[in-house]
Parts: structure tokens; sequence; C-alpha cells
């Protein structure tokens, strides 16, 4: 009876510590405004991420000005520096914000950032070739630029509000079964190795989700500027919880070290005895 249960408990209490890995990290990384806003920065300072959002805005003017796309790669090569600069951080400060409430709220719709502050930085290389293709832009444009839309968003609000209740159940629930398996496993190496075996595996699986996780969000428009940005962002948003996957495989495998060196010795002693 003993062995069935230690089983079924090293099973759930994997479960219990791979939810609450995953709940810790949304709660703390991803729910959180303030967290999540400087991720997001990071992440779209990054020169692929600066490229990709350059990108789209130059795509999205071209639109409106077709005869713009004789000087595209150019738009894109000085937005993508102006990015860079300190000028911009809040634009991007503001993009990440926006994002994070449409995130956690369910809202939809496109995320717009004004771009009027900096129409003659933009303008000037064209200026400096054709001052008639500067001409042509409206300056209505640079007010309301589309840089995601809406439906690419993901709704977190069913998470926003079950998230940190699931991760407290599953907390109370490895408690009590670490508890439980040291008061029904008769020797500490079987407790310690009980006890190893489920981090190990939480661990183990956590680090496995999040890398199909990125896989997943890349392929969704793959090969392009969206793709990378999301990319990006998810690398960014998940370094913590991959830090704290690997922490759960370390310490299950200390635990099942010491397991074994517990039981050696309980062999060695048993075989001395007798």
């Amino acid at each position: 009876m003993r062995r069935p249960l230690i089983l079924l408990s090293v099973v759930i209490l994997a479960v219990a510590l791979l939810v609450a890995n995953v709940a810790w990290w949304m709660d703390s990384e991803v729910l959180d405004n303030d967290a999540f806003v400087e991720s997001a920065v990071v992440a779209l300072n990054q020169p692929t991420s600066r490229d990709a959002i350059a990108t789209i805005v130059v795509d999205r003017l071209v639109e409106e000005v077709r005869v713009l796309v004789v000087v595209d790669d150019l738009l894109v090569s000085v937005f993508s520096r102006l990015l860079g600069t300190p000028q911009l951080q809040d634009v991007l400060v503001l993009v990440s914000q926006d994002l994070h409430q449409r995130m956690v709220s369910g809202e939809t719709g496109p995320i717009i950032i004004d771009l009027e502050p900096y129409r003659e930085v933009l303008l000037g290389p064209v200026e400096a070739i054709s001052p008639e293709l500067a001409s042509r832009v409206p300056g209505s444009w640079f007010r309301a630029v589309e840089v995601l839309e809406g439906g690419v968003i993901p709704d977190l609000s069913p998470i926003a509000e079950k998230g940190r209740t699931a991760g407290i159940a599953a907390v109370a629930v490895a408690v009590s079964l670490i508890v439980l398996i040291v008061a029904v496993a008769e020797r500490w190496w079987v407790r310690l190795g009980a006890i190893g075996t489920s981090f190990f595996v939480a661990g183990g699986l956590s680090a496995m989700a999040l890398s199909a996780g990125a896989e997943t969000v890349v392929a969704v428009n793959p090969g392009t500027p969206r793709a990378v940005l999301v990319g990006n962002l998810y690398t960014e948003l998940t370094t913590s919880a991959t830090k704290r996957s690997l922490e759960l495989v370390i310490v299950g495998a200390v635990l099942v070290v010491a397991a074994l060196v517990m039981l050696a010795i309980d062999v060695t002693s048993r075989r001395t005895a007798s």
C-alpha cells in the first residue's frame, strides 16, 4: 500500500510543481504591469525588434503613399535607428503598456502610436532625395500609425482571474504531498528520491513546454516582422520561467543523488551487519 501511494504522490507532486511554476511566472512576469512593461521594452529595444517595427510602420506608410516604395529600405533604416534613441523610448513604453492592458482586459482593437513629433526626422532623408516625395505624405498619417492589429493580441483575462488562485492551490497541494511522502516513506533515501524525482520531472516538463511555446508563437506568422516581435517578446518574458525550471531540475537532481548516496550507505551497512 505504501509504494502505490508514494508513486501516486510523486506524479501529483510533479504536476502541482509544474502548475505552481507556470502560475508564478504568469502572475509575476506577465500579469504584473511593471514587470511586463520592463521586459517588453527590453525585447522591443533589440535590433531585430526595431527593424521589425520599422518595417511594419514603413509598410503602412507605403500603403498610403505608393510612390515611397522607391525609398522604403532607407525609411526602414532611419526609423530603426530612431527607435534606438532616447527620444523614442517613451513610444516603446506606451506600446508595451497598451499591449499589456489589452492582454489582461481582453480589449480588442489595434495598437496605435503617434509619430507626429518625429515627422521631420522620419521624412528628412526623403526630403534630401526628393522634397516632392516628402510633401506627398499626409500629416494626419503620423498621428495614428497601427503597429499591431487587435486580432493578434492574446486575451489573458480568464487567466488573470484564475491564475493566482491556481498557483496558491498548487503550492498548497505540493506542500501537503511532500509532508505525506515524508510521513509514509520509512527510509530517508525513499523520501528524498521521491521528492527529488517530482522536482526533476516538473522542471524538465516546464522547460520543454517553454521551448515548445517559443516554436508555436513564431510559427503563427513565420518569416514576418510580427513573428520577430512576438518571438523576442516571448523569449524575454520567459527568461525567469526558464531559470526557475532549471532550478527545479537542479534541486531534483541533487535530491536524487543524495537519495542514491544514502541508499548505497544503507546497503553497505546491511551487508556489514550481516
